[in-house]
């Protein structure tokens, strides 16, 4: 680009050097007259114009980034509640659908004022030699140098002009869009793509890690649980062997106060004594009703442990946490995928004439009232505003906010972990326990039973003799 503006610019001298200073005047003048008037003319008839397009205003100043902006702007304000922090967020003036209808109009002037600047040299030069013909005769007087050097000074002006006129607008897209690419291969970019990467597993982790505790716990339950049929079962026999004991008690202190033969009353007492041997075993097995409380205590307490972690509240926030990151990576990776795309198809013009990027007079049709922004440039400043502060402030704050949310859930079920492990130790002692007991519940309700098996054989067989 420089180096077909330098070709311009030497064309213009030369054309300079071999032209009369008047007629250079004529044309100099005539050029910028006819390129305000051509955009004037394009201007008037612009809405006419942009409708043979198919396009609308706005559709050329935001083709839907807007709506973009919108659902950026959204996720980011809801990731920042979920993390607690304060962001800075985007200019709402740049999801403004107002604004883009003058970005459009801006963009379609500035198309407008290159092709007048393109046009003009023609209609200029023509209607310039109509002129110069009429005053030709009262300007061939002026000395030869002085004529060169003026012709010289205007023919560089005359190219300033056009030059400016015409490649402006390219210079000032170029300079914005050098400005864009910096934060496209930013390291603060690059590193937030690698910390939404690295979020994703971090949250996909978590939520396994929940599951998998949610799961143990369950397990202890059901586990614990599956005794109290046991239990029940334990605590039916128990009172049915007692129950059967009274009854032969009664019945042997009943036989007792009978009017006996010798032998039945050898017989009952013989009864009595075996009675008074399991007097020890059916302490025991009285005892052994105190399996079920120490049970149910103990069942009592292991739910309250193991109940105590609201497990549910960490899957919903690391969802919804997670939700948000995967919907900032699709945008972030939506974004810079179309940043670089730009990076890789627009070329640069950033060497000597990139001072142009500064002339904003081709503009003058902008005028906005969204937040007093008044120029295209101005416009851009916004955005590379909301840029720098988005990649220097807010993405450095989701980064730290973030890790240290994940380090916050992944710390409090780790503790969670380890104290259920303990909780399972303690269970896995207190099972071994319950079921020793168990056992030897069991073991002396067999034991009581043969015993009473026998004694109510003797006591039923002197029954018969007294009906």
């Amino acid at each position: 680009m420089d180096f077909i503006l330098i070709i311009i610019f030497i064309l213009f001298v030369i054309a300079g050097l071999v032209r009369n200073p008047f007629k250079c005047a004529i044309d100099l003048v005539l050029y910028v007259i006819f390129t305000f008037s051509f955009y004037a003319l394009l201007v008037n008839f612009q809405d006419q114009i942009i409708g043979i397009t198919g396009y609308t205003v706005s559709d050329i100043g935001k083709l839907n980034i807007a709506q973009s902006i919108n659902s950026a702007n959204d996720t980011l304000l809801s990731l920042s509640k979920n993390l607690g922090v304060n962001l800075s967020g985007i200019d709402s003036a740049l999801a403004s659908d107002e604004l883009y209808v003058q970005v459009g109009y801006s963009v379609v002037h500035m198309i407008f004022f290159i092709i007048s600047s393109i046009f003009a040299p023609g209609f200029a030069c023509g209607l310039g030699w109509i002129i110069y013909g009429i005053f030709r005769k009262k300007v061939k007087n002026i000395k030869k140098l002085p004529k060169k050097l003026s012709s010289l000074a205007i023919s560089i002006v005359a190219a300033s002009i056009f030059i400016s006129f015409t490649f402006a607008p390219f210079y000032n897209l170029s300079n914005k869009y050098n400005n864009l690419v910096t934060y496209v291969n930013s390291q603060e970019l690059s590193d937030f793509g690698v910390f939404l990467e690295s979020i994703n597993e971090k949250a996909s982790g978590i939520k396994t890690n929940v599951n998998d505790i949610s799961n143990k716990i369950d397990k202890a339950l059901d586990d614990f649980n599956s005794y109290e049929p046991t239990i029940d079962k334990l605590d039916s026999d128990i009172n049915t062997i007692i129950n059967r004991y009274d009854d032969l008690v009664s019945r042997i202190d009943a036989l007792s106060k009978k009017n006996l033969t010798d032998m039945d009353r050898a017989k009952v007492n013989l009864a009595q004594q075996h009675i008074d041997e399991v007097n020890d075993t059916v302490t025991s097995v009285k005892d052994s009703k105190s399996i079920k409380t120490q049970y149910n205590d103990y069942k009592n307490e292991i739910d309250k442990q193991l109940n105590s972690y609201d497990l549910e509240s960490y899957v919903v926030t690391v969802e919804t946490y997670a939700k948000d990151i995967s919907n900032l990576n699709d945008t972030y990776k939506e974004y810079l995928s179309k940043a670089k795309g730009y990076v890789v198809n627009y070329p640069t013009y950033s060497n000597m004439f990139s001072f142009l990027g500064n002339f904003d007079f081709i503009y003058l049709n902008f005028s906005s009232t969204v937040n007093d922004i008044g120029s295209f440039n101005q416009f851009m400043d916004v955005v590379i505003k909301n840029l720098d502060r988005f990649i220097n402030e807010d993405l450095k704050t989701i980064i730290d906010a973030g890790n240290t949310k994940i380090s916050e859930v992944t710390t409090t079920l780790n503790d969670a972990n380890k104290k259920i492990d303990e909780v399972e130790t303690e269970y896995e002692e207190k099972k071994a326990e319950i079921n020793k007991n168990i056992d030897e519940a069991n073991k002396n309700i067999a034991s009581l039973n043969e015993t009473l098996d026998s004694i109510e054989k003797e006591v039923s067989e002197i029954e018969k003799n007294y009906q």
